[in-house]
C-alpha cells in the first residue's frame, strides 16, 4: 500500500498505543501499520474521545498483527514481519505497580523495548520514536523517571538514523482499568492545570498520538533531518495542530 510511512507500533494495546494505532489507520500518508504485541489489536477496539471510532472500521486491511513473546523476542519478531517498515513507535510502558516490583518495572520499561529497538535497526528501520514521561532523566532519585531516562538513552545508543522521544505529562484517557488515583487526576487537573507550566499541563492520549505521526512525517520528508528530538507537552500541542 502506497504512503510516505509504513509504521510498526510496540504497545498498540495501551492508551497511547491504541489511539496511535487509530491516528495512523486514518491518516491518507500511511501505507499500513504492524502492531507486534501479545495482544491483537482490532479495528473494533480504535476508540476516539471514549467512543468507537467508525472512521476507521474499513481499514483493517492497512493493520497487520505479529504476536510476539517480548522475553524471546528475537526469535519471535523476524524481518520478514517488518519488511518495508521505515518509521517504528514504542508505546510500551508498565506501572511499578503492576510490574510488580522494580526489577520487573525495569525489565518491561527498559529491556523489553530495547532489544525490540536493537532487532527493528538491524532489520533496517530508520525511525524510532518512542514515548516516555515528562521529568525522565538517568540521574533522578525516583525510580521511574530514572529508567525512563535510562531507557532514552540506551535507545539512542542503538544508532538509528533519527530517534524522537516524546515525554508528555499526565494523559488524559478514558481507561479500561479501574486506577481511581487517575481518574481524579484526569478530572480535577484540567480544572487548575492554568497554573501549570505549559510542558507540565494535561495532554491527550490523541494529541500525542498526532504529534508522533507529525514528527515522522516531518522526518520522512526531509523537513527534520536532526538525528534526536526530544518533545514535551507543550510542543507536542503544537506539532499535533499541525498535522
Amino acid at each position: 500500500m502506497s504512503g510516505l510511512i509504513s509504521a510498526l507500533v510496540i504497545g498498540g494495546s495501551g492508551c497511547v498505543g491504541k489511539a496511535l494505532v487509530g491516528e495512523l489507520l486514518r491518516s491518507p500518508d500511511v501505507g499500513s501499520v504492524v502492531c507486534i504485541g501479545r495482544t491483537p489489536i482490532k479495528v473494533e477496539d480504535i476508540q476516539v474521545d471514549g467512543h468507537p471510532d467508525e472512521s476507521v472500521q474499513d481499514k483493517q486491511e492497512k493493520l497487520k498483527n505479529v504476536k510476539v513473546d517480548f522475553e524471546n523476542l528475537g526469535e519471535t519478531l523476524q524481518e520478514e514481519n517488518f519488511a518495508g517498515v521505515n518509521a517504528a513507535f514504542c508505546c510500551l510502558g508498565s506501572t511499578i505497580k503492576k510490574a510488580g516490583s522494580q526489577e520487573k518495572f525495569r525489565h518491561i520499561d527498559h529491556d523489553y523495548v530495547v532489544n525490540a529497538a536493537r532487532i527493528l535497526k538491524a532489520g533496517g528501520v530508520n525511525y524510532f520514536g518512542l514515548v516516555t514521561s515528562i521529568g525522565a532523566d538517568e540521574t533522578s532519585g525516583n525510580f521511574y523517571l530514572k529508567t525512563k531516562g535510562e531507557v532514552e538513552h540506551s535507545v539512542r545508543d542503538v544508532g538509528f538514523e533519527r530517534v524522537s522521544v516524546f515525554r508528555p505529562a499526565l494523559l488524559i484517557t478514558p481507561r479500561n482499568e479501574s486506577r481511581l488515583g487517575e481518574s481524579i487526576a484526569q478530572t480535577v487537573v484540567p480544572w487548575i492545570s492554568w497554573a501549570f507550566p505549559k510542558r507540565y499541563r494535561e495532554i491527550k492520549v490523541e494529541t500525542v498520538a498526532r504529534a508522533m505521526i507529525f514528527d515522522a512525517l516531518s522526518v520522512q520528508k526531509g523537513e527534520d533531518k536532526e538525528s534526536f528530538g526530544q518533545f514535551d507537552s507543550d510542543v507536542l500541542h503544537v506539532m499535533a495542530a499541525k498535522l
